[in-house]
């Protein structure tokens, strides 16, 4: 019967590999925001202590938004990776 087909056992259609092809790109677009919230993780911190360094007045309110930062930066973490965990991609 497979000698009819023009398939050989091995071959595939393409139909498999289109959820293979999407969770590489959910696993792209999850290495990118990664990627950007660690660079918020160093960038925000620098410009706290270059501001800091530049207005010696303001350094309370910088340390307050400093703080601030680093929490929605860690929230947006935490975020993507229960939402990664919840969508079954693993690691």
């Amino acid at each position: 019967e497979l000698g009819r087909t023009d398939l050989l056992v091995t071959e595939r259609t393409g139909e498999k590999d289109a959820p293979r092809a999407a969770r590489s790109r959910r696993a792209e677009d999850y290495a990118t925001r990664v990627r950007r919230a660690r660079a918020a993780l160093v960038i925000a911190p620098a410009c706290a202590l270059a501001l800091g360094v530049a207005l010696p007045g303001a350094r309370l309110v910088l340390l307050a938004a400093w703080a601030a930062s680093l929490a929605v930066t860690c929230s947006y973490l935490i975020g993507i990776a229960y939402l990664r965990k919840k969508g079954g991609e693993g690691r």
